[in-house]
């Protein structure tokens, strides 16, 4: 087994430095943080760099707070909760936004308040059924119960 890891192997990030593990990343962190600093830098330019020019402004936004989070909290524990946090935000944002998909999608009228054709439409009236439902009513009426 190496000692190191691509990030491509995890993450779906594709970058081509390779990724200490994770014994050699806690020692640059307790002995050569500048090292670590150097390659997380690195690292995000590589990814930078790779990205869509569509989505570039999300990931250097994201960059940008990550970085002012780093400088308001010198403090690893603290900085990993103030990180958890960012993720559990998006998180509920995009529970949220789901949510409110799904409400638009049963309604009767669209978020411009134009009229939504009903669901029964596109299934051309036949009757849906969830499929738990349709395996309890066959287990139910099983001449092997």
């Amino acid at each position: 087994m190496s000692d190191h890891m691509s990030p491509e192997e995890g993450s779906g990030i594709h970058c081509h430095t390779p990724l200490p593990c994770f014994d050699e990343m806690r020692d640059m962190h307790r002995n050569h943080p500048e090292k670590l600093e150097a390659l997380r830098l690195q690292l995000t330019d590589e990814v930078m760099r790779r990205t869509a020019p569509a989505r570039k402004p999300v990931l250097e936004r994201l960059v940008f707070r990550i970085d002012a989070e780093r400088v308001r909290c010198k403090n690893s524990l603290g900085l990993c909760i103030r990180f958890s946090n960012m993720m559990h935000e998006r998180f509920w944002m995009m529970s949220d936004l789901l949510k409110s998909f799904s409400k638009v999608a049963t309604s009767s009228t669209g978020l411009d308040g134009e009229a939504v054709t009903s669901p029964d439409s596109h299934t051309g009236g036949a009757t849906v059924v969830s499929l738990s439902d349709y395996r309890q009513q066959k287990l139910s009426c099983s001449p092997c119960r």
